[in-house]
């Protein structure tokens, strides 16, 4: 249920211009014990396991990374996903998966505000190692930028289809091919 779901996760709009949050929901309050007063940025920061800051900052960094690749209109159309634990007001640690979303951009591109979303998950011994994913919210797929398999704009477009469902036979008539 939605009441349930609440209960394990909370929000905030993340100011990148000031680097500060603007904005928490009240539901922090019952996953991780702060009121949504007392949650800012250094209380966040200090709340990331020690043996996760290097990967949270390696994940921020792709994102970045992604920013420079895209037409700054097109930075809407991603979030950008990865998960670390965070300790709890009590002093024990959660795995939260967050997720955020560019809000406000100024007229160059740049961020100005996140909405970020992060939901509490199962424990892992070990980070898949997919966990770091940026998000095409219209297609709802990640993304890979580093074009890995070096696929063409049409190869791309048959694994859509596949994706979705659509037989050899199906997809050959959609796009005009041979079903060779």
């Amino acid at each position: 249920s939605n009441e349930e779901r609440n209960i394990q996760s909370y929000d905030f709009i993340f100011d990148c211009e000031v680097n500060d949050i603007e904005y928490v929901s009240r539901s922090i309050s019952a996953v991780l014990g702060y009121s949504s007063s007392e949650f800012n940025m250094a209380k966040f920061f200090e709340s990331i396991h020690p043996e996760d800051l290097q990967y949270c900052n390696e994940c921020e960094h792709n994102s970045f990374q992604l920013s420079n690749q895209i037409f700054y209109k097109e930075i809407f159309k991603y979030i950008i996903s990865y998960s670390f634990r965070l300790k709890t007001k009590e002093g024990n640690y959660l795995t939260i998966k967050q997720e955020y979303q560019t809000i406000e951009t100024d007229e160059y591109g740049r961020m100005l505000r996140n909405f970020v979303h992060h939901e509490v998950i199962d424990s892992y011994e070990k980070r898949s190692e997919f966990d770091f994913q940026i998000i095409d919210k219209i297609k709802n797929r990640p993304v890979n930028f580093e074009k890995k398999f070096k696929l063409t704009k049409r190869e791309v477009e048959i694994l859509d289809l596949i994706n979705q469902g659509f037989q050899t036979k199906e997809i050959s008539e959609q796009l005009n091919l041979s079903d060779h």
